[in-house]
């Protein structure tokens, strides 16, 4: 699970490798831009000791949950 899960988590994320956005200031008076290209993801690193997986079938809809108490580390890079 250890191995698994943290290549699962990004992978299925779908994660933007750009980002673009703008603040504006004083009723946009002044506006800063924000472009992050070549965003890359490093591996995350969990706490996943005491991962739980709970199968329901609340309203009659089967779902799967995962309950995993911390995300310790996740680096993201940007230019």
């Amino acid at each position: 699970m250890q191995e698994f899960f943290p290549n699962y988590f990004v992978a299925d994320m779908q994660l933007p490798q750009e980002f673009h956005y703008q603040i504006n200031f004083l009723w946009d008076y002044f506006t800063w831009n924000i472009d992050w290209s070549d965003i890359s993801y490093d591996k995350p690193e969990f706490d996943i000791k005491d991962i739980k997986f709970r199968m329901t079938d609340a309203y009659d809809k089967p779902e799967i949950i995962v309950d995993f108490p911390a995300l310790e580390k996740f680096n993201i890079h940007a230019k």
